[in-house]
């Protein structure tokens, strides 16, 4: 049994655990799990995760208990099948939708400030800078979009965002955001109106950018 594999099944236990109220541990002894089903499911889902790094293992086995209010368990099986995919797909649509000011939205822009900020100290560059930064032929920001690394608040924040998005193809628009013609207006509105977030976005990119100009 894989490091990574026994990550995944400990991420699936906790999240299995704590949707329903109940406690957990991390499982530390896996001995004699190779000889038992679950151990098929997690090879499965090891190889699912690789091959689609833009999928957050914590969201997706959350999905199903957002969604699916009235189920109270899902096995570990049911994250291999073509539903547990479509759930993902709903619940980060639903995610996408909540307002900026909302306590998950929230702690999703800190994280993405600070991805970005990680970013462009490692890439030695300023924040201004972010937006033409590229890696290969695509822009960054749009890759950490597509893997979910960054919130389209935290890219809302950047007045390059809405231009460079159409500066790509349609088919890389297609491939990052999910339309060769992604309309931002709702989301600007909403963070333009927004009691907190706005607040939170220009003083954690404040910081970031003081910091990174000392460096």
């Amino acid at each position: 049994m894989s490091p990574n594999e026994q990550y995944i099944y400990n991420t699936y236990l906790r999240i299995s655990r704590t949707s329903r109220g109940q406690q957990w541990r991390p499982r530390k002894d896996f001995t004699d799990f190779e000889d038992t089903k679950d151990a098929f499911y997690l090879a499965r889902l090891s190889c699912f995760f690789s091959k689609f790094p833009q999928i957050v293992p914590d969201d997706f086995f959350a999905a199903p208990y957002e969604i699916y209010k009235d189920e109270k368990y899902f096995e570990l099986s049911f994250f291999i099948t073509q539903k547990a995919i479509n759930t993902y797909a709903i619940y980060n649509k639903q995610k996408e939708e909540e307002s900026p000011d909302n306590q998950q939205q929230l702690n999703f822009m800190v994280d993405s400030v600070g991805f970005i900020g990680k970013f462009c100290q490692e890439n030695h560059i300023n924040l201004i800078d972010y937006m033409d930064f590229k890696l290969g032929i695509s822009y960054a920001f749009s890759i950490h979009y597509k893997h979910k690394k960054v919130s389209i608040y935290s890219l809302l924040y950047f007045p390059k965002f809405e231009k460079n998005v159409y500066l790509l193809e349609p088919d890389e628009r297609m491939l990052f955001f999910n339309s060769d013609s992604p309309d931002f207006t709702k989301y600007k509105t909403r963070l333009h109106i927004s009691s907190k977030a706005k607040d939170l976005l220009t003083i954690a990119y404040k910081r970031i950018d003081s910091y990174l100009k000392k460096q």
